[in-house]
């Protein structure tokens, strides 16, 4: 009877681990980590890949990747190779560049040289189970965290409903937030230098457009606000979303 309630209770506590996300969590536990630069991470399997973590034009003058030193206008590295997925039985070669202008993305490249996708961020998952997954404040108006799916040709993002933003901010001025994204109805005003949350953004790829966020006040009423992320002359409502890039 003893056994059969310790099992009992080891799969109460494994399912509540699931239901809290730990499934994902010892995903990624698993994996080693690369600190490539200054804020740029890269995590990968501990077997099955080959680090190379060099700059390009520190590369022999024999391989594919070398670039020579005024041709290299992005500081483009070569990180690493593997297989992203287990079906998928050609090695890839990922790269990082800071881009053209404060750009970072990381960059994969098939064993025929061809570019696959270039993929914005400064953290980069590769479990090796062909998911991808990234997180940064690069070219986005916030710390982005995404999902792909490489199905051996491209890759393709994983829709989510929204976009968790979890920001501990405050206002620079006085906001109003509203019940949905019409910003009609109002459920209260802000005043400026208020501590709030931003929970979640409903993100399109605009480059800095208008964009909407649903926000916490200090007493726990939610709602809506919505603004340009790139609008130099009037600065952002809230401190720390604003569009990054160019």
């Amino acid at each position: 009877m003893r056994t059969i309630f310790i099992l009992f209770i080891a799969l109460i506590s494994s399912a509540i681990s699931m239901a809290q996300g730990e499934q994902n969590i010892s995903t990624f536990a698993n994996l080693q980590t690369l600190n490539i630069t200054d804020g740029i991470i890269v995590h990968y399997p501990k077997s099955g890949v080959v680090v190379v973590n060099k700059s390009c034009v520190d590369l022999s003058k024999n391989d594919p990747f070398y670039t020579k030193a005024e041709e290299d206008y992005e500081g483009v590295i070569l990180v690493l190779q593997m297989k992203i997925g287990e079906n998928n039985p050609k090695a890839i070669s990922v790269l990082f560049s800071n881009g053209p202008s404060d750009d970072p993305n990381f960059i994969f490249i098939n064993s025929d040289g061809e570019q696959i996708e270039s993929i914005g961020g400064t953290e980069l998952f590769l479990p090796g189970n062909s998911y991808v997954y990234t997180t940064g404040h690069a070219n986005t108006s916030f710390n982005k965290r995404s999902k792909y799916y490489y199905d051996g040709k491209s890759f393709v993002e994983v829709k989510q409903p929204f976009y968790y933003v979890g920001l501990k901010t405050v206002t620079t001025k006085a906001i109003t937030l509203y019940t949905d994204k019409s910003q009609k109805e109002i459920v209260g005003n802000v005043p400026i230098n208020t501590e709030v949350e931003v929970l979640l953004a409903e993100y399109i790829q605009n480059f800095g457009g208008m964009e909407y966020f649903l926000v916490k006040t200090p007493f726990g009423l939610v709602g809506w606000i919505g603004f340009a992320t790139y609008n130099l002359s009037e600065g952002t409502p809230l401190k720390g979303i604003y569009f990054a890039g160019d």
